[in-house]
């Protein structure tokens, strides 16, 4: 089954896999996750600004699959440190620290959770480019819909 995930240019998609060292993918863990937050994305939100994002990024949504965090960005800086801490691994042992509770261990019978992250590399620069069109030139906005911009000065 293909998902197809419509997208602003200001969200960028984190997506969070938990595998068992022996078994791969781990759907029990996954499944864990979402029931535990999908119904309390304020808790999951307050989490993950206190300890895992940057300023300047939200957690938007959560979204069934793997656990994936649909987050906004609404400033230039926050959204580049989040690049930083995913590439320097910062973000993934942040989320280890938040997502690998003392319940999903029990959970794994003692066997060794991993956790993987991943962000695509061309929709941080999709939003990097919207955050500084948008700096530059007041409030802009792209309808992929209708494949052209929609601009609007600050003070028209």
């Amino acid at each position: 089954m293909t998902v197809v995930l419509n997208f602003l240019l200001s969200e960028i998609y984190l997506r969070i896999t938990l595998k068992l060292a022996t078994k791969g993918a781990w759907v029990v863990g996954t499944a864990f996750i979402l029931k535990r937050y999908i119904n309390e994305p304020k808790t999951l939100s307050l989490l993950f600004a206190s300890v895992v994002l940057p300023s300047g990024i939200l957690v938007k949504y959560l979204c069934e699959g793997s656990v994936i965090c649909v987050l906004e960005a609404n400033d230039l800086q926050g959204l580049k440190e989040l690049w930083q801490r995913y590439e320097s691994g910062k973000l993934q042992e942040a989320l280890e620290e938040v997502l690998i509770t003392e319940e999903l261990r029990k959970l794994s019978a003692g066997q060794e959770i991993k956790l993987t992250v991943d962000l695509d590399k061309n929709m941080y620069h999709d939003v990097c480019l919207e955050l500084m069109m948008t700096k530059r030139t007041g409030i802009s906005t792209y309808n992929p819909g209708q494949n052209s911009w929609d601009k609007e000065a600050i003070n028209p």
